[in-house]
């Protein structure tokens, strides 16, 4: 990725380059932030009350949702 980056435009490496990393840290930091809030979301009851307790195929059920959300995101990183 940082190759491409720097030699898509050679007159601008060292932008394309930060900017590359610039992203990749925004993504390492707001990803697991957006998971957490996802996997808060999807152990909320209907009435809006936290679950002190769920039970396992609740999470399962989450943990199935998030992975399906990633699917993407692995597809587009195998291309």
């Amino acid at each position: 990725g940082t190759m491409y980056a720097a030699n898509a435009q050679q007159n601008r490496s060292a932008r394309n380059s930060s900017l590359f990393f610039l992203f990749g840290q925004i993504g390492l930091g707001t990803g697991p932030a957006l998971a957490g809030m996802l996997l808060a979301a999807l152990t909320l009851r209907i009435e809006g009350v936290v679950r002190l307790q769920p039970s396992v195929a609740e999470n399962l059920l989450a943990l199935m949702a998030l992975s399906l959300a990633a699917l993407p995101a692995v597809v587009l990183m195998a291309s």
